[in-house]
């Protein structure tokens, strides 16, 4: 795995303004012809082939669906989300459900306290898009993905939930990040497949019969 880490800097861009920075920045390198993304890392797994393919995107920030990171620092405070599981996996509200609850503002004293977000884009279509909650949502881990994350039809390694593209797309939360992660996703799609084929062409046994 390579990945890229942006410490908050005088821009204070949000996230899909830092992804779609990065394709700008990316774009104006891949022309000069077969290009390895990963010399835009700052880690990288060192143990990784020169042959791995590139199998997607996963972005993670502190602006999250009740609030950006700027708001954070801003306020030194988060907001409070409905964690109840009639919403987070998209089952059916029932007479028995409790009302949601109201979001609070609580105060942050902890680095704990802080919620993130995490996207993910990968090349064969499946977006995952998850927020791990801060303590005043007690941790809680809120996942959807577009395809199934079970381990088999009856076995799911953690609580998650079916959402469509075209609902994480009508999003305000998700619509511009996932966006702009789709397009850095096919850039970097062709340019690696630009490099393989490259690596491939220069392979001493390439034309060879085992």
């Amino acid at each position: 795995m390579a990945g890229r880490l942006w410490l908050r800097d005088e821009h204070a861009y949000n996230v899909h303004e830092r992804m779609f920075t990065f394709y700008q920045e990316l774009a104006e390198a891949v022309p000069r012809g077969p290009y390895d993304i990963r010399e835009h890392a700052t880690t990288c797994d060192e143990q990784m082939l020169d042959g791995a393919t590139f199998i997607g995107l996963v972005v993670c920030s502190l602006d999250t669906s009740t609030g950006s990171w700027q708001d954070v620092l801003a306020t030194a405070s988060v907001t409070t989300t409905d964690t109840r599981a009639v919403r987070l996996w998209n089952r059916p509200a029932s007479q028995h459900d409790h009302p949601a609850p109201k979001p609070r503002i609580r105060r942050v004293e902890d680095f704990r306290d802080i919620p993130c977000a995490i996207r993910i884009v990968l090349t064969d279509g499946t977006v995952i898009v998850a927020e791990r909650r801060g303590r005043p949502d007690f941790d809680h881990r809120i996942v959807h993905s577009t395809a199934t994350l079970n381990y088999s039809p009856q076995r799911s390694p953690y609580p998650w939930g079916w959402v469509s593209r075209d609902q994480l797309d009508e999003d305000p939360a998700h619509t511009e990040v996932l966006r702009a992660m789709s397009r850095l996703s096919d850039l970097c799609t062709q340019a690696d497949a630009a490099r393989l084929e490259a690596l491939r062409r220069r392979s001493p046994f390439r034309g060879t019969h085992r």
